[in-house]
């Protein structure tokens, strides 16, 4: 057993982070305030069957060396000797070096992966299909390719493992940079990670290549698989597109964009200060790292409703962090910049240099969606705006738009302070917008949210509602695939039942997020009888809302048979949609 696995067994990770942190027990978890970033109401877990934590505020999480070394700003090696030296064992040279080495081997195999996708992008026939979709739909030239190393990983199950063996590297080393994953069943073998996927790598400002990006072209889900976390990557706390755009950025700030092939095109348009999170909500440790280089920050997040809440989430954590905070809107009928590029750069240009401070931002979005003319309009506009304003830190910056929102509205101060409850000091307090339930990630769709609560349920629950529901209710890929596995591996017959058997069994790709569903689900008690009203109310509306999804096909289908002169199927159909009504829970 070598040193990192003799101090994870040494030493628990709810006694190291109640070290620094002060932490109740709540459900399976242990909860506080986290300790990297500002808040009121907890969001902290510790969960002490998986030895992790998870912020479900800023989105930090990780083992008990993640957490240390975010603690105390140390490197793995002084992190190895601290928590060592807490566990009272005794550390030797060889300990230092075999991490070291395999940072370097797991380098290694990343580049040489990167050079192999690339070659299959640019010069296989293989590639044909990724290359196609690079240059037609997505504009990319050939030099922009070869500057951001873009490949592609074929449809194949062990095209890049041979490769690499060939190479001289061991399957188990491919698997610890998170490039291969276990073959199923009775464990033995590997198949690579990325397959039938376009492959954008993860560069570091040196120019080691840390882990990668894959956009399917297949149609497979998810759209985007990340590499694992491994010893030279951890997602929370890395920005795409830095390592080119960190110079451009300490003159011009930086501008936020969603997705890789934004930061690709931004770039290739000569707009070289953009970059981008890595498949995750903006975390501390993100913003941490861009400090670095500015305190100037841009959000050009798609326009879609997603975008909005994500613009959202970060204006929360960056102006807790003392950024200052623009936003760019996209104007229709473009959906993100990368789209808009395509057809008018220099619009794409203006409109970076034109960003509005973000609270204006919220409040014109507000005053765009209601009518402030209406009292009841004015009612939605306070209403939409309380959650976004009551998380602003500064009292000068929450005054401010105190009286601005009033001015909007025509309406007191007095009243808008008693409508958004705004404390003594001027600004919202944090508990007016949290509200008394217990915290759900943001990130939660109603099919993620119904499974979070049936984790947290007792093995009778579980029975009750597992069987209610089929795989055909669920759109999100992640909820879907925790509620195949929970119906194959239930029994209704059974006295017990592991939950930690389907984390286990779910597909590789989805294992963070169903980790972090399992954690949050540790802050509900088993026997509450909250939990099945709230797991009562979260089934009707997942029902509802695939009933309805399927009623709306039955209309289309419909019509399209109407249109044809079908009156058989015009009445099969429409018997279905009668049928299928029934089943609507209102």
């Amino acid at each position: 057993m070598d040193a990192v696995a003799q101090i994870k067994q040494s030493l628990d990770i709810v006694d190291v982070v109640g070290g620094y942190v002060s932490l109740k027990k709540s459900g399976r978890n242990y909860k506080g305030v986290c300790p990297f970033h500002s808040e009121k109401t907890p969001s902290f877990m510790v969960n002490q069957e998986l030895q992790i934590f998870k912020c479900f505020g800023c989105g930090q999480g990780g083992d008990i060396f993640t957490f240390v070394e975010q603690m105390e700003g140390l490197d793995f090696g002084r992190t190895l000797e601290l928590l060592a030296d807490k566990a009272n064992i005794k550390l030797e040279k060889k300990d230092f070096d075999v991490h070291s080495q395999l940072k370097n081997k797991i380098y290694k195999i990343n580049e040489t992966a990167a050079r192999f996708f690339n070659y299959l992008l640019t010069k296989h026939s293989l590639g044909k299909k990724g290359l196609l979709y690079l240059k037609d739909k997505r504009r990319l030239e050939d030099g922009t390719i070869e500057t951001f190393l873009l490949g592609y990983a074929p449809d194949s199950w062990d095209t890049l493992l041979k490769f690499l063996i060939k190479k001289g590297f061991s399957a188990a080393e491919v698997m610890q940079a998170g490039l291969v994953v276990p073959r199923k069943g009775d464990g033995s073998g590997y198949y690579d990670k990325f397959r039938g996927r376009i492959i954008f790598p993860f560069f570091e400002s040196d120019g080691k290549i840390v882990g990668f990006t894959g956009r399917t072209v297949i149609d497979q889900e998810p759209k985007y698989l990340n590499s694992p976390e491994t010893p030279v990557f951890n997602k929370s706390n890395y920005l795409y597109g830095l390592d080119k755009a960190r110079t451009a950025i300490k003159k011009q700030g930086a501008v936020f964009v969603e997705g890789q092939v934004d930061v690709i095109s931004a770039h290739q348009a000569g707009i070289k200060n953009v970059i981008a999170t890595t498949g995750t909500a903006l975390t501390t440790g993100q913003l941490n790292l861009l400090a670095r280089y500015t305190k100037d920050v841009t959000l050009c997040f798609d326009s879609d409703e997603a975008g909005i809440s994500a613009t959202k989430r970060a204006v929360d954590l960056a102006e807790k962090q003392g950024f200052n905070i623009k936003v760019v809107s996209i104007p229709a009928p473009y959906k993100d910049i990368d789209e808009m590029l395509g057809k008018d750069v220099l619009g794409v240009k203006r409109g970076l240099e034109s960003g509005v401070p973000a609270y204006d931002f919220f409040l014109a979005d507000a005053l765009k969606r209601f009518d402030k003319s209406s009292g009841t309009g004015k009612k939605k506009i306070v209403e939409a705006l309380a959650p976004i304003f009551g998380k602003i830190s500064s009292p000068v910056l929450a005054d401010h738009y105190q009286k601005k929102i009033a001015e909007e509205l025509d309406i007191s101060p007095e009243n808008l302070e008693k409508a958004m409850r705004f404390d003594k000091k001027g600004y919202l307090t944090e508990e007016t917008v949290s509200g008394s339930e217990p915290f759900v990630a943001l990130e939660n769709t109603p099919e993620r949210y119904l499974i979070t609560l049936l984790m947290a349920s007792g093995i009778d629950t579980i029975g009750d509602f597992v069987y209610k529901l089929s795989s055909e209710d669920f759109v999100d890929p992640v909820a879907r695939a925790v509620h195949i596995h929970i119906q194959k591996l239930f029994k209704p017959d059974s006295t017990k039942f592991n939950i930690e058997d389907v984390i286990n069994s779910v597909e590789e790709e989805y294992k963070d997020p169903v980790l972090e569903m399992y954690v949050l689900s540790g802050d509900y008690a088993q026997s509450d009888k909250t939990l099945i009203a709230m797991l009562k109310s979260a089934y009707q509306r997942v029902k509802g809302i695939s009933v309805k999804r399927k009623l709306k096909s039955l209309t289309e289908k419909i019509k399209l048979a109407e249109l044809s002169g079908s009156e058989k199927d015009v009445k099969r159909l429409t018997e279905e949609f009668s049928e299928l009504s029934r089943e609507l829970i209102i």
